[in-house]
């Protein structure tokens, strides 16, 4: 009778999740099929926050690599060369900057960011 009940949840489900087949389902502690979770869970994506200033902002992890290089003195090709990125690469990175904190330069990008507390957020 089982195996029937799933049979029928099948085909009910179908109407809503096209992805759902009878091989997908399986058999839990209680006699009860359902459906098999798929796929790993994603881990999430590390942020670096830039601080009180600048509420809500943050960089991913590739742009906060970009900034470091940058404040270290090196040019878009210099940080392109030392992550192993294309420059056009870099300078979207450095456009999604600017946009994200409202800035027209990279110097200007480059001097709210050391007006920020973003270097007591990095751990690389």
């Amino acid at each position: 009778m089982l195996y029937w009940n799933a049979i029928l949840e099948e085909v009910l489900y179908k109407k809503f999740n096209r992805n759902f087949t009878f091989t997908n389902l399986i058999r839990d502690n209680q006699g009860e099929y359902k459906p098999k979770r798929r796929g790993k869970k994603r881990k999430q994506a590390k942020i670096y926050k830039l601080g009180k200033k600048f509420k809500g902002i943050h960089f991913s992890r590739r742009e906060a690599e970009c900034m470091v290089c940058f404040l270290q003195g090196k040019t878009i090709y210099g940080t392109a060369a030392a992550i192993g990125l294309s420059p056009r690469t870099v300078e979207y990175y450095v456009k999604n900057m600017k946009s994200k904190i409202g800035c027209h330069s990279k110097c200007e990008l480059i001097e709210k960011v050391l007006q920020s507390s973003f270097l007591d957020n990095v751990d690389f």
